[in-house]
């Protein structure tokens, strides 16, 4: 049962007898709320049992949404529509973090996103402020649970999905 299909199980329920007391719904309600737990399902490919080599790598343009943005000079242009944007690799990390693991090196970021250069990728990570382990070639990237809260994944998962 998923919990948001609880109060409606709840509502449902015959109203003739009271199935517990008071007293026992007090201890109840303490148990769950003692033994409760934040959903944190990431990372979403080890959970789910998907190859992280199936995803569909690079960055997705803000605009027409199609996977694709290059790195040009400081920004990201999209060669389907033309758009130029500075920041649209942190959707693309926030959602590797999501789905991939929980510590990025430079190499996994320059898979990702599709760039070469390793001072390219160390500049993006480092732009947004994540925790950094280690130095220089070994330097592992972890975001916070606080930054992924509220996002919503947007890529295809899979290669072999139905894009549009």
């Amino acid at each position: 049962m998923y919990p948001s299909s609880i109060p409606n199980f709840i509502w449902n329920q015959s109203r003739k007898a009271a199935f517990l007391s008071t007293n026992q719904l007090e201890e109840l309600s303490k148990s769950i709320l003692k033994a409760h737990k934040d959903y944190y399902p990431y990372p979403m490919c080890k959970a789910w049992g998907i190859d992280s080599n199936d995803l569909i790598k690079g960055v997705r343009c803000k605009v027409c949404n199609k996977i694709g943005m290059r790195r040009v000079i400081r920004t990201w242009k999209c060669p389907h529509c033309l758009n130029q944007h500075k920041d649209a690799h942190i959707l693309a990390i926030k959602e590797w973090f999501m789905l991939v693991g929980e510590e990025m090196t430079n190499s996994d970021c320059r898979s990702f996103l599709k760039i070469e250069k390793s001072q390219t990728a160390t500049r993006l990570l480092q732009s947004m402020k994540l925790k950094t382990i280690g130095e220089g070639k070994g330097a592992k990237y972890k975001m916070s649970r606080k930054m992924l809260n509220g996002h919503k994944i947007i890529y295809p998962v899979i290669k072999n999905s139905m894009r549009s």
